[in-house]
């Protein structure tokens, strides 16, 4: 029964010394904290803008970029027509005048 006794005083020393804290000193610095530390000026007069350090996820698009493709029409016969004459009449104007015709 002593030997437990004695096992039991040493157990209860060893945990007590292991345990308990350092004494504090007034000059030591305080532990770092988890999170973020802003330095500013001391001198600046205005406040601090905190700016996100990466974009936010793109939403709401539903299709990658691409060129536009305007919807197929039938083609209208008159309007062909008269763009055609269109077309015929500046080349034969520009070609009379010694103009680049494309």
């Amino acid at each position: 029964m002593k030997q437990y006794r004695w096992l039991m005083i040493f157990a209860l020393l060893l945990t007590q010394s292991v345990f308990s804290a350092p004494p504090k000193s007034s000059n030591a610095p305080a532990p770092q904290a988890l999170g973020s530390t802003i330095v500013v000026e001391q001198n600046s007069a205005m406040g601090v803008t905190l700016m996100p350090w990466k974009e936010e996820f793109a939403t709401g698009l539903d299709q990658a970029p691409s060129l536009y493709r305007a919807p197929t029409s039938p083609i209208n016969s008159n309007s062909l027509q008269r763009q055609t004459e269109y077309r015929d009449n500046l080349s034969s104007y520009r070609r009379s005048h010694s103009q680049f015709t494309p």
